[in-house]
């Protein structure tokens, strides 16, 4: 049993990470210790997404799988064709859209109604969140997004008559800039204390210096003004599975990140859990107000893009994934200024 091969190696398991919100029902050891592994993970039966026992999964509403589908992608919104994966030319809100959604959904109850609310969207190519507040969900603030790539002047144009203003910002001050950029400050616009609300979704992920980045949204943000942070999910299920397989890499494949090259696209160099979160947010000044855990399902909306939708789940994936909410592969965690 893998719970009493755990006692024995290591005696009675104690880590900040078992009191985080997403473990409060136990860790995998606590919860599925009893079961020889290869029987739980034995379990093939593929549950519907459309399942009532995967409504945690909070699946798009069909109104946002409309938009998405009738959205013309715009000019910063295109992504690689895959034959593996697509049926026909994606962009980026077709391939992100259960992510696109969640983010959002933790966004909504921040976002003030009036024209004086100022958001700040950080690291926010290609746009699609900030184009969904405007268009989708009818946000009225001021929008400003910023940038570390460059930005076409067509693409400018764009985003201002939706209300979007752009700036240029070096995220990682340590960091040489894309070099077609070499003086970009790392600093923002912004002076201290004047922005509502700051979001960073998975952006943190690319960085080799995040603290520095915190500490300029924490500059930034009002008294009372709230910060959101999304990544991929540190303890996601997914690592553990590789882990078991002896797959070829845990997380990412070495060439897709910085280990090998380097370029303006660095890839993840590092993945977070929720206390990485708590030591760094807190350390900059900022309170962790709530901790959310989702599992994107990738693939599994706007059917007709896709060579193999999602359509399910196996039901050993839904028994852990439902029971232990921090082995989901999104973590977004929201701040506040005290």
């Amino acid at each position: 049993m893998i719970k009493q091969w755990i006692k024995k190696m290591w005696g009675r398991i104690d880590s900040p990470s078992r009191y985080a919100e997403g473990s409060s029902q136990g860790t995998f050891v606590e919860v599925f210790g009893d079961i020889p592994l290869k029987k739980l993970l034995s379990q093939k039966e593929e549950i519907s997404l459309n399942d009532s026992s995967l409504d945690w999964l909070n699946c798009p509403s069909p109104d946002f799988v409309r938009y998405i589908d009738d959205h013309q992608a715009l000019p910063f919104e295109g992504i690689p064709y895959d034959e593996r994966y697509y049926l026909k030319t994606p962009n980026y809100m077709v391939s992100q859209t259960h992510r696109l959604w969640l983010t959002m959904e933790a966004l909504k109850p921040y976002l003030k109604e009036g024209t004086n609310h100022q958001f700040l969207d950080v690291g926010a190519h290609p746009y699609s969140l900030d184009v969904l507040m405007r268009e989708f969900y009818g946000y009225q603030g001021k929008i400003k997004a910023t940038a570390n790539l460059p930005v076409e002047e067509s693409w400018r144009e764009i985003l201002s008559k939706l209300g979007i203003d752009v700036e240029y910002v070096n995220l990682d001050k340590y960091v040489l800039p894309d070099l077609r950029l070499p003086d970009i400050p790392s600093q923002f616009e912004e002076s201290d204390n004047s922005v509502d609300m700051v979001l960073m979704a998975h952006v943190i992920e690319h960085l080799y210096h995040p603290f520095e980045i915190i500490k300029e949204i924490t500059r930034v943000l009002k008294k009372d003004g709230v910060a959101i942070f999304s990544t991929d999910n540190a303890y996601r299920w997914e690592g553990f599975s590789g882990f078991l397989e002896l797959h070829p890499f845990v997380y990412d494949a070495v060439h897709e990140t910085s280990a090998m090259t380097f370029s303006f696209w660095r890839g993840h160099n590092r993945f977070f859990t929720e206390w990485d979160f708590r030591i760094m947010l807190e350390k900059a000044g900022l309170k962790v107000e709530k901790v959310i855990y989702q599992e994107i399902i990738f693939n599994g909306f706007n059917q007709e893009m896709f060579r193999h939708p999602t359509i399910s789940i196996p039901r050993w994936k839904r028994d852990i994934l439902s029971r232990i909410p921090a082995h989901r592969n999104e973590i977004i965690v929201i701040a506040r200024k005290d």
